[in-house]
């Protein structure tokens, strides 16, 4: 008799020992979807400033392409003023005679 109480109080025991391993796998789910969802969050971050990197890409492309343009008027420019002032010096005025209209 005394044998089947040690064997009735070992399945107790295995009974408790099985819900407190229920438990605590119940725990670790609930850690494993919370680190899923976590983790998509940070997928999605991680897409988003990505995209934003790419636009920035962008704008700096565009932002060189306007100085090489700037740049190329500012020369054409240049060399129009110095055309004008060599089409300019061609003119020649003299100084008023005053004496002359007396």
């Amino acid at each position: 008799m005394q044998s089947v109480n040690v064997g009735n109080n070992l399945v107790g025991d295995a009974g408790l020992r099985m819900q407190q391993i229920v438990g605590q796998v119940s725990k670790v789910r609930d850690l494993i979807s919370e680190i899923v969802g976590t983790s998509q969050q940070q997928a999605n971050r991680i897409d988003q400033v990505g995209t934003a990197v790419s636009q920035i890409d962008k704008t700096t492309q565009q932002n060189a392409a306007l100085v090489a343009q700037s740049s190329a008027a500012a020369f054409s420019l240049k060399d129009q003023a110095a055309q004008l002032g060599v089409a300019i010096a061609a003119f020649r005025i003299g100084q008023p005679n005053f004496a002359a209209q007396t």
